[in-house]
């Protein structure tokens, strides 16, 4: 077994996995079932490792570079950046009492997407979300 790629959150890495899973590679996460259990763990044992067969590991690495590279929308219409973010409902006045606080990442999304280069808006067209 051969290391194609390394995560540091449980999620990102299961994706992952689950995606090389359905192109056909047979694909383990050995950390899976200790850092579920302490993931306070993660980066002082390395974050999960996914590992792949040897014969398979080369085409596995380059199916999944592929895929991370693709974006997951168009260019900005204004500046042509590719790295444009789902806004969030965000509650300041709130945020500064004790509990808000901690939960404020967690506000929901809006129907907009917002370019993080020059700041301009648009309406999200996905049907996914």
């Amino acid at each position: 077994m051969k290391e194609i790629a390394r995560f540091y959150d449980a999620e990102e890495a299961k994706v992952a996995a689950g995606f090389l899973r359905s192109q056909g590679f047979d694909i383990t996460l050995p950390e899976e079932h200790h850092l579920g259990s302490a993931p306070h763990l993660s980066f002082a044992l390395g974050g999960y490792r996914l590992l792949a067969h040897d014969k398979e590991a080369y085409q596995a690495t380059l199916t999944l570079k592929e895929k991370q590279k693709t974006p997951r929308h168009e260019a900005c219409e204004r500046c042509g950046s590719t790295d444009i973010r789902r806004q969030r409902h965000r509650w300041f006045p709130f945020a500064i009492f004790g509990f808000l606080a901690a939960t404020a990442p967690f506000t929901p999304a809006k129907k907009k997407l917002l370019c993080v280069a020059c700041g301009h808006e648009r309406k999200d067209t996905d049907d996914e979300s």
